[in-house]
């Protein structure tokens, strides 16, 4: 079937407290946080979109939704976003999870002129060309197709797990499993193949199985949960190689869930080395963020040391050390300053002679002079939020942590 009398919709779900993110998530919704200074966590999926030339878009949201809307509306502006984009903020029903806050908004998807639509979640953070995934859709005339990468089978309970036969048609899906149910999945290499959560439907499919599914008493009215699992043994349902996508510019087949503060910080430290995992600036795949900031300024720079890092815009230095860490924009760091495995959200100001390691700072703090987080176990327990993988967290309010009105 050709393409060119399908259109393509795209439908994000935006709707996520993201709890597992606190406090990064104390005063924006999970896709709004900002990541890597300069952009937002949802620019990935909506980049993803533009790129690929989706014709249509809907963000679903629900939790701090102001915001967001905000955002969206600031930086994805009509001469930016080819495409339509609806902004939508759903709201509080019984029928709750990710098949739920769909069907609330049937009647706007039926009313689109889209014969395809995607269903994305907005806290990943990938690159990838959904035209691909749809010409294999087309190509296994599919009702619903899978795009499914594999993963370490002792992460398989974070994940809904596949099972598929030799024509990558679905047999079987086990939601956030337990190790018991697919240890006959496991490969050689000890790996299980699993769902990265974009999934797409033939319209009527999508449609049909939604109205189903609003039926059940007994459903979750997930995706994963409940519309997946009473959908492949009736229908068509496939899965997509994530490997098989070829997107221009991109070397490496990249994606990260960055749900919690672990994964949050590693798809940052990802971004470093001479061959980063992640790209954020490809020519051929642009990843759209902020308008153009300020430069940033390096004060005293025969003194600063700065290694495998990236600095944000609008940043001021001052004879300091920076080794493998990312800056986020208006960041100020003081003389003396060291910093070493360090995520700065953006708009933070650290002390002359303070000593970070293995930290996250959230937006718009203040850390005092002569501070040491990263270093002292039991003190940074007592003091801050300290992840048991020995990342720690600081945010205003805790030791030694202002916050930061106004670092313009």
């Amino acid at each position: 079937m050709a393409q060119q009398h399908q259109r393509l919709g795209c439908i994000i779900l935006a709707g996520g407290q993201g709890s597992r993110l606190r406090p990064l998530t104390s005063h924006c919704a999970k896709p709004a946080v900002a990541f890597a200074g300069h952009y937002r966590v949802i620019d990935f999926v909506l980049s993803n979109c533009i790129n690929s030339g989706c014709d249509e878009l809907w963000v679903l949201g629900q939790y701090q939704v102001d915001g967001l809307h905000h955002y969206l509306h600031q930086q994805w502006s009509k001469h930016r976003c080819p495409a339509d984009i609806h902004i939508v903020k759903t709201r509080e029903s019984k029928l709750k999870g990710t098949a739920g806050a769909v069907f609330q908004q049937l009647q706007q998807f039926e009313h689109s002129q889209a014969t395809h639509l995607l269903v994305l979640s907005a806290d990943h953070v990938y690159k990838m060309d959904f035209r691909q995934m749809l010409d294999f859709h087309l190509e296994r005339e599919a009702c619903m197709t899978i795009a499914a990468m594999p993963v370490p089978a002792e992460l398989a309970p974070q994940f809904g797990v596949i099972a598929m036969d030799s024509q990558q048609r679905v047999t079987g899906f086990y939601e956030k499993p337990k190790p018991h149910q697919i240890r006959h999945l496991i490969d050689n290499n000890g790996m299980v193949l699993v769902s990265m959560g974009n999934y797409l439907f033939n319209r009527y499919c999508l449609f049909q199985s939604l109205q189903q599914d609003s039926k059940k008493i007994l459903s979750r009215h997930d995706f994963g949960h409940d519309i997946i699992p009473a959908m492949y043994p009736k229908e068509p349902v496939y899965v997509y190689d994530f490997s098989s996508n070829l997107v221009p510019g991109e070397s490496q087949h990249y994606w990260r869930d960055v749900g919690t503060q672990d994964a949050f910080f590693q798809a940052h430290m990802d971004l470093l080395g001479p061959n980063p995992a992640v790209r954020l600036h490809n020519e051929h795949w642009p990843l759209f963020g902020k308008e153009p900031m300020p430069p940033s300024y390096f004060a005293g720079s025969d003194k600063s040391s700065i290694q495998d890092s990236l600095i944000g815009a609008g940043c001021e230095l001052s004879a300091a050390s920076i080794r493998h860490s990312v800056i986020g924009s208006h960041c100020r760091i003081h003389q003396g300053a060291e910093l070493e495995d360090c995520v700065l959200m953006g708009q933070v100001e650290v002390g002359a002679n303070s000593k970070l390691r293995n930290v996250i700072v959230t937006e718009n703090c203040r850390i005092a002079g002569h501070s040491s987080i990263g270093f002292n176990p039991r003190f940074d327990s007592q003091h801050y939020q300290r992840l048991p993988s020995g990342l720690v967290v600081v945010s205003s309010g805790q030791a030694g942590i202002s916050a930061l009105n106004d670092l313009h």
